[in-house]
């Protein structure tokens, strides 16, 4: 037996080779790149559901009266309800945006690379804006059905309280820019201290080189 043989070296061009430059990787990267947005933004859009019920449930309602048939006015036009119902629309969208950002980084976002990392804070944005819209329909539409249907029915002077609406429509911004903050504040500090401690790392490298060295 020769013991002076070298090691063959497996040949790029053969079938069990994977060659890192071959075009099929930034295929493959692509592929999961699309899927990585796709499920975070559907995991966090779907969020919109829960949170557009308890939006519906705690928002508070202004009182109205039946004037003529089909109509009826608020009772005190400096009701505070409006603005109530809008800042629970904000105070639930900010929870969950932060929730979102907060556990899509965790979990998400800093345990992939590069490729995939940004794609996924990007879902999870985008995720939060119809995570809102979804919240907004939802609780819009809830007891319109039941409302519009006592004012056709009953008579003129009952008091009733109107549906749910969100004044501020720009309220929707809040749950992807809390998921946006979420994310982008840990980023940035990250980054701050790798920018501002180099050599605390460089020592702390080579430490470790001169221990696995004496070893």
């Amino acid at each position: 037996m020769d013991h002076n043989a070298t090691p063959e070296h497996s040949d790029p061009a053969s079938p069990g080779h994977s060659d890192p430059t071959s075009p099929k990787i930034p295929m493959r990267i692509t592929r999961a790149t699309i899927t990585t947005f796709l499920a975070t933004l559907l995991a966090t859009a779907v969020l919109g559901v829960p949170s557009g019920y308890i939006w519906a449930l705690l928002a508070p309602r202004a009182p109205a009266r039946i004037v003529s048939h089909g109509a009826a006015n608020v009772v005190n036009a400096e009701t505070t309800a409006f603005i109530a119902a809008d800042a629970w629309f904000v105070l639930i969208a900010t929870i969950g945006g932060l929730l979102t950002g907060i556990l899509g980084y965790v979990y998400v976002v800093r345990r992939r690379d590069g490729v995939q990392g940004a794609p996924a804070a990007l879902g999870l944005i985008l995720g939060g804006l119809g995570a809102t819209m979804i919240m907004w329909w939802i609780g819009d539409n809830y007891g319109h059905a039941s409302f519009q249907h006592a004012l056709l029915t009953r008579p003129t002077g009952t008091y009733l309280h109107a549906s749910l609406s969100l004044g501020s429509k720009s309220a929707v911004i809040f749950w992807p820019l809390f998921a946006a903050l979420a994310i982008a504040i840990p980023e940035l500090i990250a980054y701050v201290r790798g920018r501002r401690n180099p050599g605390v790392r460089n020592v702390d490298e080579a430490g470790a080189h001169q221990a696995r060295s004496v070893d």
